[in-house]
């Protein structure tokens, strides 16, 4: 997903300019390799809030959903996707 949003602009590092919708790529493991993606539904007062599956800890059988918020400099963030132009109508 990073590697093809790269190609087309789309990809960046800034957080704070994080806007409700875009995706956001997580690299827990800091490897260089997303392991993970959440929504973002909120940035403001230097925290992003996302919206994310898969957050029961070790147990991967229980799927779980969560709200989450990540201050700006948050460590294991990859990269923010722009997804603007999707919801605005403007890509096919």
């Amino acid at each position: 997903m990073r590697n093809y949003f790269q190609k087309t602009g789309r990809v960046n590092h800034d957080y704070k300019t994080a806007e409700i919708g875009d995706i956001i790529l997580f690299d827990w493991d800091k490897s260089g390799d997303c392991d993970h993606v959440g929504i973002v539904i909120g940035n403001e007062n230097g925290k992003i809030t996302t919206i994310e599956g898969n957050v029961c800890g070790d147990n991967y059988l229980n799927t779980c959903v969560g709200l989450k918020s990540y201050p700006y400099d948050y460590g294991c963030f990859s990269c923010i996707i722009d997804m603007s132009d999707y919801f605005a109508g403007e890509v096919e």
